[in-house]
Order: C-alpha cells, then structure tokens, then sequence
C-alpha cells in the first residue's frame, strides 16, 4: 500500500464520522437529544492481505 493510499484510508475513517456527526448535530440540537454510535471495520485491525502499510 502506498503512502498516498494510507493516507487516502486514513482521510476517510477520520473524516466520515466527523462529517456525519456535524450533519446529524443540528437535528440533534432541536430535538434536544441524540446519540452518535460509530462501528468500525474489523479490516483496520486485520487487513486483508496486500492491504497494510507495513512493508514486508
């Protein structure tokens, strides 16, 4: 995996929860409650195999 591939991974696991949290705040605001739960992938923990940063 190249370094701009890690970083493109990286970009989107941290942003998407970000940018869905900032999209879901206003509602929650108005209705004066809300919860956020954020699953993550299994894959960012055992890549598959071709899928890691580390170099052989």
């Amino acid at each position: 995996m190249s370094w701009a591939e890690h970083l493109a991974q990286l970009d989107f696991f941290v942003k998407s929860p970000v940018l869905l949290g900032h999209a879901a705040l206003p509602q929650m605001r108005a209705r004066r409650y809300g919860r956020i739960i954020q699953i993550d992938s299994e894959v960012a923990h055992r890549p598959p195999p071709g899928r890691t940063s580390r170099t052989p």
